[in-house]
């Protein structure tokens, strides 16, 4: 037999027991710690919402759940660390559209999510809001638009790194509105609220799970949602859509996993964490960060398919506005 007939054999050989050796793990799985990275900064609301899946997620599987933050990159560092991880279901990911809807579009690697990682479940919805000060005279996102006009070097606002939902969300009203607003990045959108109260910049977008006991509390003012509908929490706050500016997509929390992790463990994780979600402090908890639960259809199969509508509707919006990341 020739070198090259060998080197054949061997590869049909390592091909053909592929499939044994991912059936094997997912039998024994787990059999050690789980870690869910989570690309922000502590106490977040990807923080907190990857703490509330991994208490139940560990009670289920019978072993620790960890979360690991990952800051950096607008979540792209988090992402591109669990890409590179072992296909074993041991590292998870645990993010919102601004990590794999929105910062694939500016990386210098073309990269898909839904075929970059694996999708395993919808955790929630929840949509973003832009805050002024509770003392602040802006009641609509028309009046910050005609004060930022009228001030000199126009209006700095704050967002949680360049990329972001929030930073888009920003970029859509600049340019739906002709306002002068120049976006200041900060390492989490917790770090721009608390700048903003401040008084270092005008304005924030940032997640509602962050800022509504700010809104409660009377320390800041909800302007608009970002989103395609009101939020529960935010009733009387209207949508940029409702405002004048052509936006509605959606936001999300997900759990993936790397690429090529065998489907029985990305059915057994889908399993899990959708029991986990029916819990009532599950629910509560979820109801309490103004969350909305995910589609009835939640498959593997469903958010992979949600994933790449999201992908696809954020880099139409970067795309047709023109925005970009320098």
């Amino acid at each position: 037999m020739t070198n090259l007939q060998t080197r054949r054999l061997l590869a049909a050989t390592v091909l053909a027991l592929a499939p044994l050796v991912a059936v094997a793990q997912a039998a024994g799985y787990p059999n050690r710690p789980l870690r869910i990275v989570a690309p922000a900064a502590a106490g977040s609301g990807t923080d907190l919402t990857a703490r509330m899946i991994a208490t139940p997620l560990a009670a289920a599987l019978g072993q620790p759940v960890l979360v690991d933050n990952r800051v950096g990159g607008g979540g792209s560092v988090g992402m591109e660390s669990v890409a590179k991880a072992d296909p074993d279901g041991y590292t998870l990911l645990l993010s919102t559209d601004a990590t794999i809807a929105i910062q694939p579009h500016f990386s210098k690697t073309p990269f898909e999510p839904s075929t970059g990682l694996a999708p395993i479940v919808e955790i929630s919805r929840f949509p973003l809001v832009i805050v002024v000060p509770g003392d602040s005279p802006v009641k609509r996102v028309g009046d910050l638009a005609t004060a930022a006009r009228a001030a000199p070097g126009g209006w700095s606002y704050g967002v949680g790194g360049r990329g972001t939902g929030g930073h888009i969300v920003g970029e859509t009203v600049r340019l739906g509105l002709n306002a002068p607003l120049v976006a200041v990045p900060y390492p989490s959108a917790a770090r721009a609220v608390t700048d903003l109260m401040g008084g270092h910049v005008k304005f924030a977008v940032s997640d509602v799970i962050s800022i509504v006991p700010h809104v409660k509390a009377g320390r800041l003012r909800a302007v608009a949602v970002a989103g395609p509908e009101r939020s529960s929490c935010l009733p009387d706050v209207p949508t940029l859509k409702e405002e004048g500016v052509a936006f509605e997509l959606p936001y999300s929390y997900g759990l993936l996993a790397p690429p090529g992790t065998p489907p029985a463990i990305v059915e057994r994780l889908n399993r899990e964490v959708r029991a986990a979600l029916q819990a009532d402090t599950v629910r509560q908890r979820q109801q309490d960060d103004c969350q909305s639960p995910p589609p009835a259809a939640n498959a593997p199969a469903d958010f992979a398919a949600r994933v790449r509508d999201h992908w696809q509707r954020w880099g139409a919006l970067i795309r047709d506005a023109g925005i970009r990341i320098e």
